[in-house]
């Protein structure tokens, strides 16, 4: 089964959630195989699948 979480139907089409958009992109909570979800969030707030800010955002990079 695929993951479609990171498009959503609106009524201007498809949309596709990128985490290049996304503050995301360099948190030390991101899940690189997960748009939608983080180490903090079972599924993103709305505002930040659409590039806003993060109240949880730790712009650090990831321990590995």
């Amino acid at each position: 089964m695929e993951d479609n979480s990171r498009f959503i139907q609106g009524t201007d089409g498809i949309h596709v959630f990128r985490i290049e958009d996304m503050v995301c992109r360099n948190c030390r909570y991101l899940c690189e195989d997960d748009t939608s979800a983080c180490e903090i969030y079972q599924v993103k707030p709305v505002s930040v699948l659409e590039g806003g800010v993060c109240g949880r955002f730790a712009g650090q990079e990831k321990d590995d």
